[in-house]
């Protein structure tokens, strides 16, 4: 069985730029009533350290809004649980320790991946070490969510940016705070960047695996390290970027983060390559991944249905995930995503062969087998 993951990054823009009703709570609604209508099983990956300081910043009289931004997202994550749908953690630790001034948001750089927190792994207490941050964000979901389904647990993490390496202390802080899985990895991917996600060494199959005790990259033994569900992606020319759907969601991110004086004070990267970049990629091949926000329906079916024929050709009847991923805040895509969805669900050839499931109920059946 192919268990199909639809992940949704919950969030707004890295560099505090965005509005939260605009950018997360529309897009979001727009997304859960598609899947509701084709029965399909959505898993929100809760950026919670951006939840921390909306929060802390509302309570510090701060926000100059006529909503909770706080508020809003708690609301819509606990009716998306009452009708079926997943959350798990994402966290991207810039977030911690931000303050809001001047209607700013000044967050905290020097904290772009998990492995930089200051004080290392420490402990529970300590919100500046990987140990408590994790202990914090699951906590912070299972006390919001649990009163909604008792059986509820956080138990999947996505570090934000992908950065999940060096991933020693990570995947030790994950399993000293009951975080089962991780979902970080996109295959064959590498970025130039201080702390880059390097994931070409990373085992040449989309499964999930139980990973070593410091590579999440390399299969372990059972329970060695943690379970990596990586997100789906295949080899692609890097013209492929420039199809029509992809540059559609890539302008119109870039019209909303030029506006914003986030962008502008603090000199973020856009989402708009630049033509040196563009020119040098051009011909080269590059990891696309399975993006319902960016991607034709005829793409995402195209290969999602190579993957599934390769498994079947395959006689291999073991459990199988294949995850997808979107942002909130790049979500225009409604009427190519519900194709997709569409034609997913009503071909009659794949029924015994897929189901759409969330992280919660294919680990039940992972941690049961294997």
């Amino acid at each position: 069985m192919i268990h199909l993951i639809l992940t949704l990054d919950y969030e707004i823009y890295g560099s505090g730029a965005g509005d939260v009703i605009r950018d997360i709570i529309e897009p979001t609604n727009r997304l859960l009533d598609i899947c509701d209508k084709y029965g399909v099983k959505l898993t929100i990956m809760f950026e919670v350290a951006e939840y921390w300081a909306f929060k802390q910043a509302e309570q510090q009289g701060r926000l100059n809004l006529d909503y909770s931004p706080a508020g809003q997202m708690e609301k819509q994550v606990k009716e998306a649980v009452q009708r079926g749908h997943d959350v798990q953690l994402h966290l991207h630790p810039q977030w911690i320790g931000s303050e809001l001034r001047d209607g700013l948001w000044h967050l905290n750089y020097a904290l772009d991946s998990m492995a930089d927190m200051p004080n290392a792994l420490g402990d529970k207490e300590d919100i500046f070490s990987i140990i408590g941050a994790l202990h914090r964000g699951k906590k912070t979901l299972e006390d919001m969510l649990k009163p909604i389904r008792e059986d509820y647990e956080c138990l999947v993490y996505r570090a934000g940016g992908f950065c999940i390496q060096p991933a020693g202390n990570i995947i030790k802080a994950m399993k000293e705070v009951g975080l089962t899985a991780d979902t970080s990895i996109i295959k064959n991917s590498y970025e130039k960047k201080a702390y880059p996600p390097d994931f070409q060494s990373a085992e040449a199959k989309n499964g999930f695996w139980w990973t070593k005790v410091n590579d999440v990259t390399k299969h372990g033994e059972k329970h060695e390290g943690i379970i990596e569900f990586p997100i789906h992606s295949q080899m692609k020319p890097y013209i492929y970027n420039l199809k029509l759907s992809k540059l559609k969601a890539t302008l119109r991110r870039y019209k909303r983060e030029k506006k914003d004086p986030h962008n502008k004070i603090y000199s973020m990267p856009g989402s708009v390559p630049s033509k040196n970049t563009v020119f040098f990629k051009l011909f080269s091949m590059y990891p696309t991944k399975l993006d319902f926000c960016k991607l034709s329906s005829k793409d995402m079916y195209r290969m999602f249905v190579g993957e599934v024929n390769k498994r079947i050709q395959s006689d291999d009847d073991s459990v199988y995930s294949l995850v997808g991923i979107g942002h909130t805040k790049d979500f225009w895509n409604d009427r190519n995503f519900e194709k997709f969805i569409y034609k997913v669900s009503s071909n009659n050839e794949f029924k015994h062969v897929i189901c759409f499931n969330t992280f919660q109920e294919l680990l039940k059946q992972i941690l049961y087998v294997n």
